[in-house]
């Protein structure tokens, strides 16, 4: 790389540390979009959270995280379920150009006059869409926090009994058979404008690896029978995972057992938590052939029909959204499985070019942001534009964008590669 192409890689880390630490409200939480204007303002989403704290806050702002964690498990029901998002503002109102402005009063009046409740937290089937995967991303969050904080494995020794009564409740949803979660509401996980349902790749790998992380801690901090539960359930997930959701001729992960098609996500993460370095450097062929664009890599192939699209995303125009279009989150977090067959693959050849793609791959993510001018939500699949809608507008700053960015570049730096 040329010293301008460090110059970039690491002005834009700047940037993003920059910019995350606007999407933070002191005693609320962490929210995707930064400015007042924009879309999922004053929400807490739990799965964005998420993903931000393990890319970010974990490391750099600790104190933003329990703010977060606070927040999700304050509104813990009585079954046990978590809320999927806690809003402040309603996300309808945000999303529709016009409306966003009177998004904050009206809530305020509905919400302080007739509740009286300053936040509303929101669970599987209360909204447009579910939230399958908020159990899950939460224990690896919680995994991640606790191993590495003090601070972190402080909350979940506190809140043991609620980290137990959710894992406890997602786990009612399982094929006692194979120990997969079934999922019956449509819109249940990232990808949550595109209508599935079944034994869910990408929920069931994040369970399984949930469920492994909480099984150690739970250990480590002498609940003994619960951390026995949790790890023999995490072994059942990932060997049936492996049987039924992996193409291992092809060399990907099926989106859920009923559908063979090609899922991004779940084949990045399942390379992350269940295969080993030669078996991911197999996925990882399978991908550039099949999803690879020029701003990065799309989430499905083939690609959903349109009666599969939320109905108002359509409405919206905005079909496209998770379904063609590419989000840089994907792409950076793809980064990691670059990284780990850099590191154990067997081959010293694949290894150096893997480094290699990880480095370039840093780099076409921080020209994209750049030359669009910020580092928006989700992308077109051949052009270094944001994707928008006939009147949805992709977030410029959005939080998945930032701190997957800041999270590779952390990760490359500290092996030293830039």
């Amino acid at each position: 790389m040329t010293l301008d192409d460090i110059a970039l890689l690491e002005s834009t880390a700047l940037w993003t540390k920059t910019e995350l630490e606007r999407h933070y409200v002191k005693g609320f939480g962490i929210f995707p979009s930064a400015d007042p204007d924009d879309n999922y303002y004053n929400q807490l989403w739990s799965r964005d959270f998420a993903h931000a704290a393990c890319h970010y806050f974990i490391r750099e702002n600790p104190e933003a995280v329990l703010d977060s964690l606070m927040t999700i498990f304050k509104h813990q029901d009585a079954e046990g379920c978590l809320p999927f998002r806690v809003e402040r503002e309603y996300t309808i109102f945000k999303i529709i150009p016009g409306f966003d402005r009177v998004s904050k009063p009206i809530f305020s009046m509905f919400e302080k006059i007739f509740h009286n409740r300053n936040e509303k937290p929101l669970y599987e089937k209360d909204d447009l869409i579910n939230a399958g995967d908020t159990i899950p991303v939460i224990l690896i969050t919680l995994g991640y926090f606790s191993s590495t904080s003090a601070l972190g494995k402080e909350f979940v020794k506190n809140h043991a009994k609620q980290i137990a009564d959710a894992i406890k409740y997602f786990q009612k949803q399982s094929d006692p058979v194979d120990s997969l979660a079934i999922i019956k509401g449509p819109y249940p996980d990232w990808a949550d404008t595109i209508k599935k349902s079944g034994k869910l790749s990408t929920i069931n790998i994040w369970w399984a690896e949930g469920l492994e992380m909480m099984g150690t801690i739970f250990s480590e901090l002498g609940f003994s029978e619960d951390a026995l539960t949790f790890t023999e359930l995490s072994r059942k997930v990932k060997t049936t995972i492996y049987m039924k959701l992996f193409d291992a001729s092809s060399g990907y992960f099926k989106a859920d057992v009923g559908d063979p098609r090609l899922s991004t996500v779940a084949s990045i993460f399942g390379s992350q938590y269940i295969l080993d370095a030669t078996q991911a450097e197999r996925v990882e062929t399978t991908l550039f052939k099949r999803v690879r664009h020029t701003t990065g890599y799309k989430n499905f192939d083939p690609e959903y029909v349109i009666e599969k699209i939320l109905p108002i995303q359509r409405i919206l125009g905005n079909s496209d959204y998770h379904n063609v279009n590419v989000w840089p989150w994907v792409t950076l977090q793809n980064i990691f499985v670059k990284v780990k067959i850099a590191l154990d693959h067997p081959s010293a050849e694949i290894q150096t070019r893997y480094k290699n793609e990880a480095i370039e791959d840093l780099f076409l993510i921080a020209k994209l942001f750049k030359e669009s001018g910020g580092a928006y939500e989700v992308f077109l699949p051949d052009k270094s534009e944001p994707a928008h809608g006939l009147v949805y507008a992709s977030a410029r700053n959005f939080m998945g964008s930032l701190a997957g960015y800041h999270g590779a570049y952390h990760k490359l730096k500290s092996l030293h590669w830039i």
